[in-house]
């Protein structure tokens, strides 16, 4: 049986982190403010102040998804905290119900120099935003064992302590991208990516893009499956992903020169 005492301060620890994120503002996202413009036709402060407490708007659900989500950035600041503490199903509600309570409120700021709006944090945005934190996942003994292995290897080949934090935030980042990905591992697939990490430039520009696609291409492999016919039939896949689009760009080209 956990300890009480240890499990109660996990969950104020975590819900103190969140709520400080919350105290410094939320940045709106590229991403998230194409979305806001284009849905709302590029709302003036007020305007969506209006749009964000109207309950019978249709896209508010979907807006305050988007707003709400922990991005990459915030979740690199917490992985190394999260990675040493297990957590349970039970305390995913304990986080948010004292989140919940506390009425908490947060400014909502647009990076294109509009301003920023205070909003109170709707109970549905923080059961979201636990729930996206993905706390309940755990990363295989081995995969760590092989990224700490490797930071020493760094650490030696610079001789030069600060590359352990350098490497440490590659390391947080890349556990960010499994836990977002809720990747489960058969001993197949934590072979493949050891594999791969002892042989990569974890420093190159490439290297998410190639974890990105080595995550992806892994899922669903069981021990008894082989490798090489997995990448044979994905390689088949991502050719005729690729002839159906240029079939469909032509088609495109094609009915604009006829208008």
């Amino acid at each position: 049986m956990r300890d009480p005492i240890e499990k109660e301060l996990k969950c104020i620890w975590l819900a103190e982190k969140i709520e400080k994120f919350y105290h410094e503002g939320i940045v709106l996202s590229h991403d998230v403010l194409h979305f806001v413009d284009s849905t709302f036709s590029n709302p003036t402060i007020k305007e969506f102040g209006d749009i964000f407490t109207d309950k019978s708007n249709l896209e508010r659900e979907s807006l305050i998804e988007l707003i709400f989500s922990p991005d990459e950035s915030m979740q690199v600041q917490l992985e190394d905290s999260l990675i040493d503490k297990v957590f349970e199903e039970s305390d995913e509600k304990q986080i948010t119900d004292m989140l919940c309570s506390k009425s908490l409120s947060t400014h909502i700021i647009f990076p294109d120099g509009r301003g920023q709006l205070k909003v109170n944090i709707p109970d549905e945005a923080i059961v979201s935003f636990v729930s996206k934190l993905n706390i309940l996942w755990k990363p295989a003994a081995q995969i760590v064992k092989t990224l700490d292995q490797i930071s020493d290897q760094y650490i030696k080949k610079y001789d030069d302590p600060s590359q352990g934090q350098r490497l440490g935030h590659i390391k947080d980042l890349l556990m960010v991208r499994m836990r977002n990905k809720r990747i489960d591992y058969s001993e197949m697939r934590t072979k493949i990516l050891c594999l791969f990490l002892e042989k990569a430039d974890i420093e190159g520009t490439s290297f998410f893009n190639c974890i990105d696609y080595l995550l992806d291409m892994t899922e669903g492999l069981t021990e008894d499956d082989d490798i090489y016919e997995a990448l044979s039939q994905r390689k088949l896949q991502y050719r005729e992903y690729i002839r159906k689009r240029e079939e469909f760009e032509t088609l495109l080209r094609k009915g604009n020169l006829e208008t």
